[in-house]
């Protein structure tokens, strides 16, 4: 359960620092890649959050 909640916040910055030049140099994510992984932080997201809401019910 913890792993779930902390991988949110892991996959953000991991996200944004692949679409970055200056840290990845010339092997930034193309924009398929930044879209798919957005999606899936955002999958994340909400299985994250209807855990804790089943959780609190």
């Amino acid at each position: 359960m913890i792993n779930g909640i902390i991988s949110i916040p892991v996959m953000a910055v991991m996200m944004l620092m692949a679409a970055r030049s200056d840290v990845m140099g010339r092997l930034v994510i193309s924009r398929r890649l930044k879209v798919m992984g957005w999606l899936c932080t955002a999958v994340m997201t909400a299985a994250v959050l209807a855990m804790a809401f089943t959780q609190f019910l």
